[in-house]
């Protein structure tokens, strides 16, 4: 995927279902970056203290605002 150096990409981190851990669709993070010259970015969100609470998540990927990509991922 070619990106703009001047566009700003969001990373956000959703539980999408996390069986009343956090509400439906809960924004867990946010990460909000400049592309730069370098045309690279990536995220990563540490595990919480007493872990994942199972259920299904996505992250998801906008470019200046737009989602572009969404990737689901769970938890057993």
């Amino acid at each position: 995927m070619d990106i703009a150096p001047t566009s700003k990409i969001t990373f956000s981190w959703v539980s999408v279902d996390s069986h009343g851990a956090a509400p439906e669709n809960y924004t867990i993070d946010k990460v909000d970056l400049d592309v730069g010259a370098n045309n690279q970015a990536d995220s990563q969100l540490s595990k919480p203290t007493a872990g994942w609470p199972e259920g299904t998540y996505r992250v998801d990927l906008a470019i200046d605002g737009t989602v572009a990509e969404s990737v689901p991922f769970s938890i057993p």
